[in-house]
C-alpha cells in the first residue's frame, strides 16, 4: 500500500476505535428491538399468517394433490357445493389452505327401488327419496 493510502487510511487501531465508539454511542433500538416492532407492525396490518393459496400450477399444488388434472377436479368439485376460499381468477383455479382441506358436504344419495317393493310410508315420513325403474 502506498503512504498516501496508508496515511488517508490511518492505523488499523484507530479504525477499530472508531468503530468501537459507533457502536457504543449508538442510541438507535437494538436488532431485537426492531424485530418486535416490525412483528407488532405486522400484526396490526393482518399480514401475519396469511393463508397460502393453491392453484393448478405445478409449483403451486397442495401436498396431497396428485396432479393438476387432480386438482382442478377437486377445485371444480369445492366450486360446486359453495364452499368458502375455492375461487377463479382469470385462468387461475385458486384454492385457500383452509378450504381445500374441508371435506364437500355429499349430494344426498338417492335409492333406486325395484318395481315390485311398495313405497313404504315410514321411508316418506322419514324424508328417504326413493326413485322407480323402468
Amino acid at each position: 500500500m502506498s503512504q498516501i493510502a496508508e496515511r488517508r487510511r490511518g492505523s488499523d487501531q484507530e479504525h477499530r476505535d472508531a468503530v468501537e465508539e459507533h457502536v457504543e454511542s449508538s442510541t438507535g433500538p437494538s436488532d431485537v428491538e426492531l424485530l418486535a416492532a416490525l412483528r407488532t407492525v405486522r400484526s396490526w396490518l393482518g399480514l401475519v399468517g396469511a393463508a397460502p393459496l393453491y392453484d393448478q400450477r405445478a409449483g403451486h399444488l397442495p401436498p396431497d394433490a396428485k396432479s393438476a388434472g387432480a386438482y382442478k377436479r377437486r377445485h371444480r368439485e369445492l366450486r360446486k357445493r359453495g364452499v368458502p376460499g375455492v375461487y377463479v381468477r382469470g385462468k387461475l383455479l385458486v384454492c385457500t389452505r383452509e378450504a381445500w382441506a374441508t371435506e364437500p358436504p355429499r349430494a344426498p344419495r338417492v335409492t333406486v327401488v325395484r318395481n315390485e317393493a311398495p313405497v313404504d310410508a315410514l321411508d316418506a315420513a322419514l324424508g328417504i327419496r326413493t326413485r322407480r325403474t323402468r
